[in-house]
């Protein structure tokens, strides 16, 4: 849960690959050895953001308590520290949300927002996807992202996309599910808390729950 503090600025950590690219940059910059004294707050969404603030030598000083999601985060920390007067910095991806900056700032807080990276498809043989779905090759699609989500539905033409939207389909998180309904797709599985493990361990009580254990094809 969280606890209360009283500096007037905080570094805010919505995404574990922002906060290591963030650090790594730092390092390259030999800012990092600064960490451990820095006057500032280290506010992190959730488990899976804290434990890479940890690991990159950041101090957390607040984790949300709710299902690791922006939205909850926000509710948290509006209520237990207020952000008017306070300052921020945000490292995020270039197709990061405006949700945190945008209320943050309306509740009267100063929001920087810093580009840490780039969010670049990675090539994929679309034609050798599509056959795939079509085919009825796969069973489960699982996404951890909604940048993810879009990516993955804009290489298939209609009938692919057609087949995916009838598979088991499972997302990390609530952002991700919402993503999936923008393209037509529904989620069956989401976990509690959004974390690959947790994304992995829910999709196996649910196989084992509606088809049987042992039959999971």
């Amino acid at each position: 849960e969280f606890r209360r503090v009283l500096f007037r600025s905080g570094l805010l950590v919505t995404s574990a690959k922002a906060v290591r690219f963030f650090a790594s940059r730092a390092r390259e910059l030999g800012l990092a050895k600064g960490f451990s004294t820095l006057n500032a707050r280290i506010l992190c969404v959730g488990p899976q953001s804290a434990r890479a603030a940890l690991e990159a030598g950041l101090p957390v000083h607040l984790t949300g308590s709710g299902r690791g999601d922006s939205e909850s985060f926000l509710r948290e920390l509006i209520a237990i520290l207020p952000p008017s007067g306070r300052r921020f910095l945000l490292p995020q991806s270039d197709i990061g949300r405006d949700l945190v900056p945008n209320s943050l700032r309306e509740a009267g807080a100063e929001v920087d927002v810093v580009e840490a990276y780039r969010n670049i498809p990675a090539p994929v043989d679309s034609e050798a996807l599509r056959r795939e779905i079509l085919s009825g090759g796969l069973d489960v699609l699982t996404f951890a992202s909604p940048s993810a989500v879009h990516n993955f539905f804009a290489l298939l033409d209609q009938p692919a996309r057609t087949a995916a939207q009838a598979l088991l389909i499972a997302a990390v998180g609530k952002t991700t599910s919402r993503a999936l309904e923008a393209e037509g797709a529904l989620a069956q599985v989401i976990p509690e808390l959004p974390s690959g493990a947790e994304l992995l361990a829910a999709l196996a009580e649910y196989v084992a729950q509606t088809r049987g254990v042992g039959n999971t094809s």
